[in-house]
């Protein structure tokens, strides 16, 4: 009896084992791109603060923030599911410098969190 019913334990604990395994999914590259801010929730939607704004996520970690004739230049990271933003200057842009917790990140869009802020820009 035990001899017919190893076939099939042997299945389901594969199959077991490769539905917990983590898998794994390429870096989206979001760099050489333009983004913008769709929305901004810090105790109030601001992104309408930020319509003016162009980000540019650069590989060397810089990120750049155009806005008119005027750039910013702050810094950018990424370690596991956390995506830092850095700037030194410009209230608007100070408010985006923290630690965010990844919700979302492909080709498209970035979606980001903090325990009471969340942040969403788009590509283009």
């Amino acid at each position: 009896m035990l001899k017919k019913i190893r076939p099939y334990l042997i299945l389901c604990l594969s199959l077991l084992f490769s539905f917990c395994s983590k898998q794994s999914t390429p870096e989206e590259d979001i760099s050489e791109t333009t983004w913008t801010i769709r929305y901004f929730m810090d105790q109030q939607d601001l992104a309408a603060d930020y319509r003016s704004f162009y980000f540019m996520f650069n590989q060397d970690g810089s990120l750049m923030a155009h806005e008119g004739q005027k750039l910013t230049i702050g810094r950018w990271s990424q370690s596991g599911s956390i995506f830092q933003i850095y700037f030194q200057s410009n209230d608007l842009l100070l408010a985006l410098s923290t630690d965010w917790e990844i919700v979302e990140k492909t080709s498209a869009n970035i979606k980001l969190r903090t325990a009471d802020k969340e942040l969403h820009f788009v590509r283009g």
